[in-house]
């Protein structure tokens, strides 16, 4: 929730509790990180023995461990820029 909006008096029907940051689910498989923005909240592992994988990548986490892609991936790079910038970028 966003604390403080500086600069804002005379904006009509602002309301600060409707702006802000929000929680997001994350998981890790392989080399990924998984993002769910739903809100809901998922547990690692699902019932009927669904795994975190199945439930958010679908059959696609199958195919792509048949492939080695969750394991094959090598890093090759790293660069870092300075950006003078604010902390919505």
């Amino acid at each position: 929730m966003l604390q403080k909006a500086t600069r804002i008096s005379g904006i009509q029907n602002f309301s600060i509790n409707e702006y802000g940051l929000f929680s997001i689910n994350v998981a890790t498989w392989g080399p990924f990180v998984l993002i769910n923005l739903d809100g809901k909240e998922i547990a690692p592992v699902m019932e009927n023995n669904r795994s975190l994988e199945n439930e958010w990548l679908g059959s696609s986490s199958e195919i792509l461990a048949n492939a080695g892609i969750d394991q094959s991936l090598e890093h090759v790079a790293r660069r870092e820029y300075i950006i003078n910038c604010n902390w919505k970028v």
